[in-house]
């Protein structure tokens, strides 16, 4: 679809675009070949998630790591003015943890 044309941005009913949907499953391939091709890492959806916010959540440390080299944003807050940190803390997720403060890359 993006050899002939599609937005690599191009989202669904709910806000979920391509780079969304392979972070919430774990692909952290695709999360790469997709930032590689100009792919919003920060893309929010209709209730306001946003990829790393997913990443996090699920435990998906490869595609934080590529999400965040890609230039995620790491100060987004969600609707309870949380940010991915906070999230990563409060989930025990400490690998995810090291990668948000930036201990390893």
């Amino acid at each position: 679809m993006l050899a002939r044309g599609a937005s690599i941005d191009l989202a669904d009913y709910r806000g979920w675009t391509p780079i969304f949907w392979a972070a919430f499953n774990g692909h952290a391939d695709i999360v790469s070949f997709l930032i590689g091709r100009g792919a919003n890492p920060d893309s929010r959806t209709v209730e306001g998630e946003w990829p790393l916010f997913w990443a996090v959540y699920k435990g998906h440390t490869s595609v934080v790591r590529y999400l965040l080299i890609g230039g995620a944003r790491r100060d987004l807050l969600d609707t309870d003015g949380h940010d991915v940190l906070w999230l990563a803390r409060t989930l025990k997720r400490w690998d995810v943890v090291a990668l948000l403060e930036g201990q390893r890359q």
